[in-house]
């Protein structure tokens, strides 16, 4: 949110970004059906998944033609973990994590816990 200052010197902008946000599908479900249970459907879901991926420090970077939503539909359909070839029902920890490069930010694989720990792909 800006501080009045900034709000002041261009009014416009923000009522703009407002008014865009405040019309997205996304938004218009929350506000109808409450942030909570919002969050429990499978939209809802995936824009939170998404949304924590996005706030990662360093933050999760797209290779170019790369989408989030394809990004989300690939963990989803991912049985076994890249690495070690495993079902991640049989993985210890069980839980499916992307990796990423830390210098760069770009999503590698999809890993199971195991595996993401043992930072694997470091060298690459």
């Amino acid at each position: 949110m800006p501080n009045a200052v900034e709000y002041w010197k261009n009014p416009e902008k923000y009522k703009k970004a407002y008014t865009d946000w405040y019309d997205k599908p996304e938004s218009k479900m929350k506000r109808k059906i409450g942030a909570k249970k919002y969050y429990k459907t499978p939209q809802g879901i995936k824009t939170k998944t998404i949304n924590n991926w996005k706030a990662t420090t360093p933050p999760y970077k797209l290779q170019e033609g790369e989408t989030w939503e394809y990004i989300y539909n690939q963990y989803l359909e991912a049985l076994d973990c890249n690495s070690c070839q495993r079902p991640f029902e049989e993985c210890k920890g069980k839980k499916k994590c992307l990796d990423h490069n830390h210098l760069s930010g770009f999503i590698r694989a999809i890993l199971c816990s195991r595996c993401n720990k043992l930072d694997i792909f470091s060298a690459l």
